[in-house]
């Protein structure tokens, strides 16, 4: 055995790999990278088609996003899917409480394809020429800006009647709590007026004294 594969720090397990192990070996580490490699381009390629994407891969393609159109492109698509994610929670908290108003899960609805105009917009991406893409991303933030607005609205909805049942418990558990107060005084007077007529009776003062000591 040559010097420097002997010795525990050597390389003497390298007698044990025959070219055949090397090569199952090899074969595992490329088929392992080559199955990663597929499942991230259909994950990209799903992320640059669907509409519906969760916020946190957009936010992660921006961030791997060098500057430019594209980089602007993400954001805009990052606060359109924001806005209507914050309506979904806020309207979807209000049903499961029992309290949706009004048509919500309508207007939640045209909301929903509205985005998805706006974001297919998005996806075909800005122009070349330099006027022309100033023009569009005016266009495409204002077109956003009016989408955050009638999400915040939809949210704030929810929220409204939310909050008017928050408001309406906590009337009722302060008129409760009112009336428990009440019923607690009132014992409390009453077991003074019994203490009272008991130490009278006895002679003795609110201190245990007798009177008749005090004479």
């Amino acid at each position: 055995m040559p010097a420097d594969i002997e010795g525990p720090g050597g390389l003497w397990w390298l007698v044990f790999l025959n070219p055949g192990l090397l090569v199952v070996i090899l074969g595992v580490f490329l088929l392992l990278a080559l199955v990663a490699g597929i499942a991230g381009l259909v994950i990209y390629r799903r992320a640059r088609r669907d509409a519906r994407i969760p916020p946190v891969l957009l936010l992660l393609q921006l961030q791997a996003a060098p500057p430019g159109p594209r980089r602007e492109v993400l954001r805009l698509r990052l606060r359109l899917q924001r806005g209507l994610l914050r309506a979904r929670r806020a309207i979807a908290a209000s049903a499961t409480e029992g309290r949706a108003a009004g048509d919500l899960a309508g207007l939640l609805e045209r909301a929903e394809r509205a985005a998805a105009v706006i974001d297919r917009d998005l996806r075909i991406g800005p122009p070349d020429d330099r006027a022309a893409l100033r023009d569009w991303a005016q266009r495409a933030r204002a077109r956003v800006a009016a989408f955050e607005d009638v999400t915040d609205r939809l949210a704030g909805s929810a929220s409204v009647t939310l909050a008017g049942e928050a408001d309406a418990t906590l009337g009722d558990l302060r008129t409760d709590a009112d009336r428990e107060l009440l019923s607690l005084t009132a014992g409390v007077e009453a077991l003074e007026g019994i203490d009272g007529r008991r130490l009278a009776v006895s002679g003795e003062d609110p201190s245990g004294e007798l009177v008749a000591r005090k004479r």
